[in-house]
Order: structure tokens, then C-alpha cells, then sequence
């Protein structure tokens, strides 16, 4: 999996390329982590390039959700494909995540506060 970082007005952007899983959740993890340490905790995830998620690509994105709430930040999911929509409704984490179709909806999600 590839990710690219964007810096959009003080909202931090991942774009995930790939598949999200056991050989890469780690780094997703650990990148979260040191872009709150850096007082970056507005993130949106693009997962419009991400073909596949098991749990453990789940379980990065559940980790990297709870670090920003620990950080008083916010995260949402943007652009999934019907794919890994569907598994997210499957194991009911449609409930848990903001998700946006689109970047510019999340972009305007966070404009608005992230209500």
C-alpha cells in the first residue's frame, strides 16, 4: 500500500493506494501517531485507491479513530469503493466512522466543525 500525505488549509489528507492489510496496517498506525504528536489531528482518509481491507487494515483505520479522539481531533473516511463500503456495513462500522462520498464532501464535513 502506498500513502500520500496532502496538508488542505490545517486538514491532513491520506490517500491509500492498494491493499490495506497485515503487511502495511502498522504503517498507517504509526504515521497517525506521529502526525498527532506533530499537532496535525484533522484527518481524512482517502480510500478511493484502496482494492482491499482485511481486519487488520479495520483495526489501523479503529486504532488511527481513537488516537485522534484522544487528541480531541477528528477523522473521517472518504471515496470507498463499493467493496470495502460493503464491508464496513457488513461488520457495522458504517456506525463507528464519518464516511463521505467524496473528498470535497469531507473537505466541507470539516468546514462545517465535523457535524
Amino acid at each position: 500500500m502506498e500513502i500520500r500525505e496532502e496538508n488542505l488549509d490545517g486538514l491532513m489528507v491520506l490517500k491509500l493506494t492498494g491493499r490495506l492489510d497485515a503487511s502495511n496496517a502498522d504503517s498507517l498506525k504509526r504515521l497517525v501517531k506521529e502526525r498527532c504528536e506533530e499537532g496535525k489531528n484533522r484527518v481524512c482518509v482517502d480510500m478511493e485507491g484502496v482494492s482491499f481491507t482485511d481486519s487488520s487494515g479495520i483495526g489501523a483505520l479503529v486504532v488511527a479513530l481513537k488516537t485522534l479522539t484522544d487528541a480531541r481531533g477528528d477523522m473521517c473516511l472518504c471515496a470507498l469503493t463499493p467493496e470495502v463500503r460493503s464491508l464496513f456495513e457488513l461488520v457495522r462500522l458504517h456506525k463507528l466512522f464519518e464516511i463521505r462520498g467524496t473528498l470535497e464532501d469531507a473537505k466541507a464535513w470539516f468546514a462545517h466543525g465535523g457535524v
